[in-house]
């Protein structure tokens, strides 16, 4: 009987463990905080995937050049649009849009506020495992 309740003690356990593991890894990093939206890490992959997909087409004139001052790595800057309904949030029109350097990584995001004007917010987490191929 001892054995018994050692082994289901030993299943439970592991069980446990498995699970838990599991959640460990479908939690995803937290890259940028931009106007109260959180985006993380595969979120900020899918769209930029999906925008470099496109190829030379455009999304409303993105991904498109973008100058500066204070941004990190190589030159030329792009901005890529956050695609509404990928992992981040719902909304209708592209407002939100991630600078990219010229080796393709990530060094900001950026909030339309206005056309034209955008709100800039570098990341607190250094993303160095995305690189995108510009």
């Amino acid at each position: 009987m001892k054995f018994l309740n050692v082994s289901l003690i030993t299943t439970t356990l592991s069980l446990f463990t498995s699970f838990g593991a599991a959640q460990a890894d479908d939690e995803d990093t937290l890259i940028y905080t931009c106007s109260s939206v959180k985006f993380y890490l595969e979120s900020v992959c899918l769209s930029a995937m999906r925008v470099l997909e496109l190829g030379r087409r455009t999304i409303d004139g993105y991904p498109t050049l973008y100058n500066a001052e204070g941004l990190n790595g190589s030159i030329p800057h792009k901005l890529f649009p956050m695609i509404p309904g990928v992992l981040v949030f719902n909304g209708r029109n592209l407002q939100f849009f991630l600078i990219v350097d010229g080796a393709g990584h990530p060094q900001g995001m950026v909030y339309l506020y206005r056309e034209g004007d955008y709100s800039q917010h570098l990341s607190a987490v250094s993303p160095t495992n995305l690189q995108l191929s510009l």
